[in-house]
C-alpha cells in the first residue's frame, strides 16, 4: 500500500509540473528577451533601430474604442491615447453604443481638438446583436488602415510607447497580435486573486498557441487586420452569444501561424478592477464560451484540468499517507523505521512541488512587472475544482440568458 501511495505519488507530480511549465516557458522566453533586447521608459524610442522607424513612419492604424456609456472612461482614455509617440499616421475611432450619458457630447468637442479622432454611433434600435459586437465590427468596417487595434473605455495606458512597441509585431506575416493586459492592482485580496485568474489564463493561451491552437482572446488590447476580419464576416460566429466574441472568432478562423501571443509588460495595458459579482458572472461567461469551441480547445481545456485536479490529488494522497504512518505508529506504539525510505520521498515529493511551483509562478511576475503570489497560488490550485463546480452550476442555472433571440426572418433573408 506505502509503496502504491508512493509511485501514485510521483505520477501526480509529473502531472501537475505540466501545468506549471504554462508559467514556466513564458516567463523564461521573456526574461531571455529582456536580457537580449533592454527596454525603459528614458531609452529614446527607435535607439539604434533604424529599420524599425522607417517601419512604424510608413504604417497606419486606427484604434477602435467601442463605448456604451462610458463617458468618465473616455476622458481618462483619450487625451493619454492621443498622446501616444508614433512615427506614422494613425487615428482613434470611437464608436458610441449607448444614449443614455454625454458621451457624443464629449466625442463632439474632442472632434474640434484632435483632428485624427472619428465617431460614430449605433442606433438605437439595434435589437438582435450584442451591443459591443456591433460596436466593434462598425468600427473595424469604418477604419481607414489594414491594422485595427481594439480598446475599451477602461483600458488604462501606462505608456506613451504603447502604440510604438505594439506597431513592431504587425508584421506581413500576422492577421491578430494580442497585448498583455491585467487588473491594476489596488491592494485588497479581491485584485490578488483577479490578477492571478487573469495572468494565468493568459499565459495559458500563449503557451497553447505555442502549442499550435488557439483558445482565445481578452476582450481588449489586441490587433486584428480589417481584410481578415471581414473575409470570415467578423463575429458572425458568435452572434447566438452575448459575449466570447474574440474567443470564437480565434477557435473558428485563426491560424496559429499567423496569430501572434505577447505577454510582455512592454505591451501591458491596465485595467480598473471590477466588482466581485462582475468577476463572478466573467468565470460564467468564459464556461459557457468553452462550449461552443472547437473540440481541440475543450479537448486542451480538460486537459488543464486534469493537471489543476493533479495538485488537489497529490495533496490528498500526502494527507491519505501521513494518517495512515501516524495509524500504524500508534499502533505499534514506536516508529517503524523499515518505512523511513518512503516518509523521505514522500517529503520530498511534497517539497519538491510546492518549491517548484512557488518559484516558477515568482520568476513569471517578475518578468511580467506583477505582484507575487507566493503561497496563494497553492491555496487557489486548491480551491479552483470546488470553484469550477460552482461556476458549472450557475451557469446551469442561467442556461437560458446566454441565447440570445433569433433575427426576424426578413432579416435573415436580407
Amino acid at each position: 500500500m506505502t509503496y502504491i501511495v508512493l509511485i501514485v505519488a510521483a505520477l501526480t507530480l509529473l502531472l501537475a509540473w505540466w501545468r506549471w511549465r504554462d508559467f514556466y516557458e513564458p516567463a523564461y522566453l521573456l526574461r531571455r528577451e529582456q536580457q537580449e533586447q533592454p527596454e525603459s521608459e528614458t531609452q529614446p524610442l527607435y535607439e539604434g533601430d533604424d529599420m524599425l522607424r522607417h517601419y512604424n513612419k510608413h504604417l497606419q492604424l486606427s484604434v477602435v474604442v467601442p463605448a456604451c456609456n462610458q463617458a468618465a472612461e473616455l476622458r481618462t482614455l483619450i487625451p493619454v491615447l492621443m498622446q501616444q509617440q508614433f512615427e506614422g499616421k494613425f487615428e482613434v475611432i470611437v464608436v458610441n453604443a449607448g444614449h443614455a450619458d454625454d458621451t457624443e457630447m464629449l466625442l463632439e468637442q474632442w472632434r474640434e481638438v484632435y483632428p485624427n479622432l472619428r465617431s460614430t454611433a449605433i442606433p438605437s434600435t439595434a435589437r438582435y446583436i450584442a451591443p459591443r459586437k456591433l460596436a466593434i465590427t462598425l468600427g473595424i468596417r469604418a477604419a481607414r488602415s489594414e491594422w485595427a487595434l481594439v480598446l475599451h473605455p477602461g483600458c488604462v495606458l501606462h505608456s506613451a510607447k504603447w502604440l510604438s512597441r505594439f506597431a513592431r509585431y504587425l508584421t506581413d506575416d500576422c492577421d491578430y497580435v494580442a497585448g498583455y493586459i491585467n487588473y491594476d492592482d489596488d491592494g485588497t485580496l479581491l485584485a490578488r486573486r483577479a490578477i492571478y485568474e487573469r495572468l494565468r489564463r493568459q499565459q495559458t493561451r500563449w503557451r497553447a498557441w505555442r502549442n499550435g491552437v488557439l483558445t482565445g482572446g481578452e476582450a481588449g488590447n489586441y490587433a486584428l487586420r480589417k481584410s481578415w476580419f471581414m473575409q470570415h464576416q467578423g463575429f458572425a460566429d458568435s452572434l447566438a452569444l452575448p459575449f466570447g466574441e474574440e474567443d470564437i472568432l480565434l477557435a473558428h478562423h485563426g491560424d496559429a501561424a499567423r496569430c501572434r501571443f505577447v505577454v510582455s509588460p512592454a505591451l501591458r495595458v491596465g485595467e480598473e478592477m471590477p466588482t466581485r459579482a462582475a468577476l463572478a458572472w466573467q468565470r460564467v461567461e468564459l464556461a459557457e464560451t468553452l462550449r461552443h469551441q472547437p473540440w481541440r480547445v475543450r479537448l486542451y481545456a480538460w486537459r488543464n484540468a486534469l493537471a489543476t485536479l493533479s495538485v488537489v490529488a497529490l495533496v490528498a494522497l500526502v494527507a491519505v499517507y501521513a494518517a495512515l504512518r501516524l495509524w500504524a505508529d500508534g499502533q505499534a506504539a514506536t516508529y517503524t523505521l523499515q518505512a523511513w525510505p518512503c516518509d523521505a520521498a514522500i517529503v520530498l515529493l511534497s517539497a519538491a512541488a510546492a518549491v517548484a511551483a512557488i518559484r516558477t509562478m515568482h520568476r513569471g511576475c517578475q518578468a511580467l512587472e506583477e505582484r507575487e503570489f507566493t503561497l496563494y497560488m497553492c491555496w487557489h490550485a486548491l480551491w479552483q475544482p470546488w470553484r469550477s463546480c460552482f461556476v458549472a452550476l450557475r451557469r446551469w442555472m442561467h442556461r437560458r440568458d446566454f441565447v440570445r433571440r433569433a433575427l426576424p426572418a426578413a432579416l435573415n433573408e436580407q
